[in-house]
């Protein structure tokens, strides 16, 4: 998209990953960085208040919807781009209303016919025929279809009873389950990389208590003192104080202290070995909306990105619904892999 005219100045409004990110993916790929403006919507939902710098300026995407089109307007008017890119209608969909977004598109779309600018805008293809593409459908010239088929990485393996699941140290594996993991399952996404390879792990459980999970994850010989807990659900049915390896939610809808909690855990691991297992986001979305899950999702991943811990996120897939959120969930990951 961006390599059919190298020397085009673009203003890449990112919700997906941050300014830095994308600046080493695109040099990577031999794009010159130097025509390219960013505007950053990630950066302040993880990291607090930045400044903004030389051709990277920052918004804060869960905010209003008008001061976000303010700055864009601001950057515009200023930059000049020739062509504008949105990366994505999806992200933005997570935090604000399909109206708001339309009423925000429109009048976008008459800033950037103003300046006469290009305005090309990402969405993920299972959203292509909903209400939100529906509404934009007079302010749209034409659709391309940018999927394309990448041939498999060669990745890490870890056999676990029956599962062997592909691991990429920093990347984000999307764990699909037709039935509840038992707990030797479980235990063995963890072990390998805990005890083999001395990894630390973050492990979020939704499903199973804490102490259930610590004693079967002892009794199959894996090194404890390299795993904390997160605990969202101990305390739904029980009392209990956290420990020097679990820290107990209240209710497993407090997706922002989690999300305070995981900041600190993360800042402290960046740079090491280290993963995070999340268990699961089907039993999460029992105690939260698609909508705060989505925004859960995006906000952990991208610190995620951002700290280069890689992560596993099980879903379990036994109807059409949890289908349906499963793939969903899809955008977040690097890899999907079904057991």
């Amino acid at each position: 998209m961006l390599a059919k005219d190298k020397n085009a100045k673009t203003c890449y409004i990112s919700l997906n990953k941050t300014a830095s990110t994308l600046t080493k993916e695109f040099k990577k790929a031999k794009l010159p960085t130097g025509k390219i403006i960013f505007v950053d919507g990630i950066t302040r939902t993880v990291v607090g208040k930045v400044k903004d710098k030389k051709n990277i300026y920052f918004i804060d995407m869960d905010k209003s919807l008008n001061s976000m089109l303010s700055k864009i307007k601001a950057v515009v008017k200023k930059t000049k781009p020739k062509r504008l890119v949105f990366d994505s209608l999806s992200v933005l969909s997570v935090y604000h209303k399909q109206p708001n977004i339309a009423k925000f598109m429109h009048k976008l779309s008459l800033i950037l016919a103003e300046h006469e600018c290009e305005g090309i805008f990402l969405i993920a293809a299972n959203q292509m025929n909903s209400k939100l593409v529906d509404s934009l459908s007079t302010m749209i010239d034409r659709e391309h279809d940018l999927r394309v088929e990448e041939p498999a990485r060669e990745v890490g393996l870890i056999k676990s009873d029956g599962i062997l699941m592909k691991i990429v140290m920093g990347d984000i594996v999307l764990c699909k389950a037709k039935t509840e993991l038992s707990l030797a399952q479980t235990a063995g996404i963890v072990k390998n990389l805990v005890n083999d390879e001395n990894f630390f792990c973050i492990y979020i459980t939704f499903n199973k208590p804490y102490e259930i999970l610590f004693n079967e994850f002892k009794r199959q010989g894996l090194n404890y003192k390299n795993i904390y807990f997160f605990d969202a659900i101990t305390r739904t049915s029980a009392e209990a104080d956290s420990t020097k390896s679990c820290s107990f939610l209240d209710a497993p809808n407090q997706l922002d202290y989690l999300l305070v909690f995981l900041k600190n855990s993360l800042d402290l691991l960046e740079g090491k070995n280290a993963f995070l297992v999340l268990d699961s986001v089907t039993d999460m979305m029992i105690y939260n909306d698609l909508e705060n899950t989505m925004g859960f999702l995006h906000a952990l991943t991208n610190r995620l990105r951002l700290t280069k811990i890689g992560a596993t996120l099980i879903t379990v897939s036994h109807n059409v619904q949890s289908e349906a959120m499963s793939d969903a969930f899809k955008r977040f990951a690097d890899h999907t892999v079904e057991v």
